[in-house]
C-alpha cells in the first residue's frame, strides 16, 4: 500500500464512526432533557457553587493574559506603523494602543478560561469579561489628566472588569 493511500485511509478512517458518535450524543441530550423537572424548581440545570477561591483564580488569571496580550499588542502596534525617522520616540503611540487593546483581549480571555462552577459556558464567559475588561480600560482612562497614574489605573481597571464579568455569570445558590 503506497503512502498516500495510507494517508488518507488513516485520516478517513475516524469519519466512519462519527455518524455513530452523533447520533448516540444527540439520543443522550434527548433523554437528559426529557428528565421531569423537579418539584418547586423552574430550571433543571444542576447548579454548582463557585470555590472560595474562584475570585482570585480569575484575578491572577486575567493578570496573566494582561500581561501576555500587552506585550503581543504592543509588538504588532509598534510593527504595524514604526517609521524610522530617527526620533527616539518611532512607533510608541501604536504600541501602547496595540498594548492596551491587546491587554484588554487577554484580561478578558484569562479571566474566561478558568469555568470555575459557571453557569455560562466558555463563549458567554469571554463575552461578559470582555464587556467588564473594555469598561474598567475606560474607567481608568478617566484619571487620564496628564500624570502618569494612568499607567497604574488602566491595568487595575481592565483585570478587575474582566475578573467581575466573567465571575458574575455563576450560578446563585438554589
Amino acid at each position: 500500500m503506497s503512502h498516500a493511500r495510507t494517508l488518507a485511509v488513516a485520516l478517513t478512517a475516524p469519519l466512519a464512526f462519527a455518524p455513530t458518535s452523533v447520533r448516540a450524543q444527540h439520543a443522550d441530550r434527548l433523554r437528559v432533557a426529557a428528565r421531569p423537572t423537579p418539584v418547586g424548581s423552574t430550571d433543571s440545570t444542576p447548579r454548582r457553587r463557585p470555590p472560595a477561591g474562584a475570585p482570585v483564580v480569575r484575578t491572577l488569571t486575567a493578570v496573566a493574559g494582561y500581561a501576555a496580550g500587552f506585550y503581543a499588542g504592543a509588538y504588532a502596534g509598534f510593527q504595524f506603523n514604526h517609521r524610522d525617522t530617527g526620533d527616539d520616540f518611532d512607533g510608541w503611540p501604536e504600541a501602547l494602543l496595540g498594548g492596551a487593546i491587546g491587554g484588554i483581549a487577554g484580561a478578558a480571555a484569562g479571566a474566561a478560561l478558568p469555568e470555575l462552577g459557571s453557569s455560562c459556558d466558555g463563549g458567554r464567559r469571554l463575552a461578559r469579561a470582555l464587556g467588564g475588561a473594555a469598561v474598567g480600560a475606560g474607567v481608568g482612562l478617566i484619571g487620564i489628566t496628564g500624570t502618569w497614574i494612568v499607567v497604574l489605573t488602566v491595568p487595575v481597571g481592565t483585570v478587575i472588569g474582566a475578573t467581575v464579568g466573567a465571575h458574575g455569570c455563576h450560578a446563585s445558590s438554589t
